[in-house]
C-alpha cells in the first residue's frame, strides 16, 4: 500500500493523475479544500482514509456498468453524515470498514448491497433492520453490536447461499452461527427449526435447504403447532409432499401458508368468522410458491367482479397516485425479478397500464386479469407483456357466474392464446364447489 507523507506528495502522484486510488495510505491527509467533483471518476479501492477530512460522492465514483463500487475501502474516524440516499444510490459496499463513520441511517435507503461491511459502534440495535435484506452474513457477523429480526437473519442466509463456491460446511457452520444469535434475539427462526426437526430428520442437505431455500420436503409430521408463528414469517417456507396427522395454522388473518402436493387428516384454523371469505378458503392448502423477486402491485382494488372465493369485496377500494406508483417502480424494479399488477381488476385502469407496458420496465410486468375487457385491448396489451387470465371453468356459462362478470368466452380465449405474442397463464384458484369439485 502506497502511504503519502503530505498532500503535495499526493497531487504530484501517478495515483492521482490516473484517477486510481487502488492501495493507496490517504491517512491524515486534509482533503477539505477539494470540492466533490474532484473525485468524479475515481477508483476507491483498498483505499485507507483513517483521519481523512474528504468529501465524495460515492455515485460519481468509476461506474463499472452494473454500479458504483466503494470495496476493501477503511473509513475510521471520517465524517460521511453529509451523504442522501441519492449520493448512495446504485452503490454497492463491499469488504469495507465505517469504524467511528456515521452515516445518516435514511441515506442507506437505496445502497444496491451492503456486503462484509463493518459499521463499528456507530449504530446499535435495531437500527439497520430495515437494510438486512441488502446484507449477507458477513455483515452480521461483523457487528454484533446490531440485532435483527428471525426473518432478516433468514434473508441474509439466502443472500449469502447465492454465493459461488461456498462449501455445504460452511454454509451449515453459518447457519449454526445465525440460529445462536437468533436464539439472543428474536428466537423465532430458532423456535421453528427446533419444532420442525423435532418432528422430523433432516440430513445436512435437507437443512441447508430448510434455511437457504425454504423447503421442507417428503416428511410426516404427526402434531405440527404453528400457532405462535406469524404468516409473514411462515410464508417464507414451503411444505412439499409432507403429511401432517394434525395441522394447527395462526389466527388466520390475511395470507394461506405454503402447503403444495400435501395432505392433512384434521386442519384447525382458530377464530375463523363464517360469514368471512376465509372460510371459503379453510379447506385450501396450497399457495403460490416462488423464490424469484416478486413484487404484487394493487391499483386501486377497483373490481367489476364478484368472485365466490375473493377476498376483494370486503376490502374498500383506494385511491392512489399513478405517478408516485410509477416512480416508485422506476426505482425499484432492477432489483425484481417480476411485477404482477392486479386488483381489483387492473383493466379498468386501461390508461395507466399502458403508461406501465410501454415503459422500459415492461420486460418484467405480467397482469393479472379477469379477462373481461373487449377482446382487441387485451390482445393489446398481451402485445406487450404476458397475461395471467382468472379462469376457472372451461364452461363460459359457469365461469361467468364463478367471476359474477361477463369474461372472455372459450373460443375466443383459444384465439387469444393462438396468436399471442407474450406468454398467458390460465390460473384457477382451487376451493369448495369450484374447479377442483366432482
Amino acid at each position: 500500500m502506497k502511504k503519502f507523507q503530505n498532500l503535495e506528495e499526493f497531487l504530484h502522484s501517478d495515483a492521482f493523475s490516473r484517477k486510481d486510488l487502488s492501495d493507496c495510505d490517504l491517512s491524515n491527509l486534509d482533503l477539505s479544500s477539494f470540492p466533490p467533483s474532484t473525485w468524479e471518476g475515481f477508483t476507491f479501492y483498498k483505499t485507507n482514509f483513517t483521519d481523512t477530512n474528504i468529501k465524495f460522492y460515492p455515485h460519481k465514483l468509476k461506474y463499472n456498468g452494473l454500479w458504483w463500487n466503494l470495496e476493501c475501502c477503511n473509513f475510521t474516524n471520517c465524517d460521511l453524515s453529509y451523504l442522501t440516499a441519492k449520493d448512495l444510490e446504485k452503490v454497492s459496499i463491499c469488504r469495507s470498514n465505517f469504524t467511528n463513520t456515521n452515516f445518516h441511517i435514511n441515506s442507506l435507503d437505496s445502497v444496491y448491497e451492503l456486503y462484509g461491511v463493518t459499521f463499528g459502534e456507530a449504530y446499535q440495535g435495531r437500527e439497520l433492520d430495515k437494510y438486512a435484506y441488502r446484507m449477507d452474513i458477513e455483515t452480521l457477523f461483523l457487528n454484533p453490536n446490531l440485532s435483527f429480526s428471525s426473518i432478516s437473519l433468514l434473508n441474509m442466509l439466502r443472500i449469502s447461499d447465492h454465493s459461488t463456491g461456498i462449501s455445504i460446511a460452511k454454509i451449515l457452520d453459518d447457519i449454526d452461527k445465525v440460529l445462536d444469535i437468533d436464539k439472543r434475539q428474536d428466537g423465532k427462526l430458532w423456535k421453528f427449526w427446533n419444532l420442525i426437526s423435532t418432528n422430523a430428520k433432516f440430513s445436512n442437505e435437507e437443512k441447508e435447504s430448510f434455511f437457504c431455500g425454504g423447503q421442507i420436503q417428503s416428511k410426516n409430521f404427526t402434531i405440527l403447532d404453528l400457532s405462535e408463528f406469524d404468516y409473514d414469517f411462515l410464508n417464507h417456507f414451503v411444505f412439499v409432499h409432507c403429511n401432517f396427522q394434525k395441522i394447527i395454522f395462526p389466527n388466520l388473518k390475511s395470507d394461506i401458508i405454503n402447503i403444495v402436493y400435501s395432505k392433512a387428516e384434521e386442519v384447525i384454523f382458530p377464530t375463523i368468522t363464517p360469514s368471512s371469505w376465509y372460510e371459503i378458503n379453510k379447506k385450501r392448502l396450497c399457495g403460490n410458491v416462488t423464490f424469484y423477486k416478486n413484487l404484487y402491485v394493487e391499483l386501486g382494488r377497483f373490481c367489476n367482479g364478484k368472485c365466490q372465493f375473493c377476498r376483494n369485496q370486503y376490502l374498500n377500494p383506494c385511491e392512489y397516485d399513478f405517478e408516485t406508483v410509477f416512480e416508485n417502480l422506476r426505482k425499484i424494479y432492477l432489483h425484481l425479478d417480476n411485477i404482477v399488477i392486479g386488483g381489483g381488476e387492473p383493466t379498468l385502469l386501461t390508461e395507466d397500464l399502458k403508461k406501465l407496458c410501454h415503459s422500459d420496465m415492461n420486460n418484467k410486468i405480467t397482469i393479472f386479469t379477469n379477462a373481461s375487457l373487449y377482446y382487441n385491448e387485451l390482445k393489446e396489451l398481451n402485445s406487450m407483456v404476458p397475461l395471467y387470465i382468472s379462469r376457472h371453468s372451461m364452461d363460459d356459462d359457469e365461469n361467468n357466474k364463478i367471476l359474477g362478470v361477463e369474461a372472455l368466452t372459450n373460443l375466443n380465449l383459444r384465439f387469444l392464446c393462438a396468436s399471442s405474442l407474450k406468454p398467458i397463464t390460465l390460473c384457477a384458484t382451487c376451493f369448495e364447489n369450484g374447479l377442483d369439485s366432482k
